[in-house]
């Protein structure tokens, strides 16, 4: 404790009892708060700075994969500084489902990590998967354009992380569409339609064979390495089934005479092209 004169007093209790001696002395009391405040301080604006620091690396990675979509590649680079800051990060965990076929379309997604499945079922329990996503990926976007109710069901296939972008905030951006934004959409409704059709035409009119490799080449083309005359999937024969739109024997039919033929390999859960240049070729030249 302090003497009147301003000097610390010499008392032993004091001396050997801490907690007396800073609860006594004001000064060295005010000096330690000032400490623990400075501390705090960093401690805060460390936090800080590693929020403002993730942000940063999120942004950056938004603007890369909008770059690359189909959907956004289109738009001026100014719409696009104006859209990447309106997405936020969201997760889900393996087999979660994202999105329900008639569900309002709030959002639209793209995958940053991950992978996920696209999929319609009808009354009886029969699914029919229309796509796999992965990184760079949209989904979402019919609703986002007209507002309509999801057209299909998203389930994650392993722990995924997306960037989401709400429609109200799209909304909110249009105003800044010029004809490049409206030429972008346009023809991604356009890929949209050709798209139907070409699965239209494939499952009425082409040979279940034709059906999975027209399949596994639309993998390929996705996520194949093209300086690699090698390509293997993950992918099921269940799933690859649902794909092409066949039964689980008129897969493993089709899946056999490719297999004979020498452009495919099977393993578990994966399918192998050993010659992707054969197996390409032999397709575009109808030899199956």
């Amino acid at each position: 404790m302090f003497t009147g004169q301003g000097q610390r007093s010499q008392d032993t209790t004091v001396k050997k009892t801490g907690y007396f001696y800073i609860r006594n002395d004001p000064y060295l009391y005010m000096a330690i708060y000032l400490i623990k405040s400075i501390k705090d301080y960093a401690i805060l604006n460390t936090e800080l700075g590693k929020q403002i620091s993730q942000i940063m690396t999120d942004q950056s990675d938004i603007r890369e994969l909008l770059a690359n979509s189909r959907l956004f590649k289109g738009f001026d680079p100014a719409v696009i500084d104006g859209i990447v800051p309106l997405f936020s990060p969201c997760h889900f965990a393996e087999d979660s489902l994202v999105c329900l076929k008639g569900d309002d379309s709030d959002c639209v997604y793209v995958i940053a990590e991950g992978t996920a499945e696209v999929s319609v079922s009808s009354s009886d329990g029969k699914i029919v998967v229309l796509g796999t996503l992965s990184r760079g990926d949209v989904f979402g976007e019919v609703g986002l354009l007209d507002h309509g109710p999801r057209t299909a069901n998203v389930t994650a296939t392993s722990d995924v992380t997306f960037y989401r972008l709400d429609s109200k905030d799209f909304d909110k951006v249009t105003s800044m569409f010029g004809e490049p934004e409206w030429r972008a959409l346009t023809s991604y409704i356009c890929f949209l339609f050709r798209n139907v059709t070409n699965n239209l035409e494939e499952t009425v009119f082409l040979d279940a064979s034709i059906r999975v490799a027209r399949k596994l080449r639309g993998l390929y083309e996705k996520d194949g390495d093209k300086a690699q005359n090698r390509f293997s999937v993950s992918i099921s024969q269940e799933n690859l089934g649902r794909m092409a739109g066949l039964s689980r024997e008129a897969t493993n039919k089709a899946l056999s005479r490719l297999e004979d033929m020498g452009l495919i390999a099977r393993e578990y859960k994966s399918i192998i092209l050993p010659d992707v240049s054969l197996f390409l070729k032999t397709l575009d030249d109808d030899d199956l």
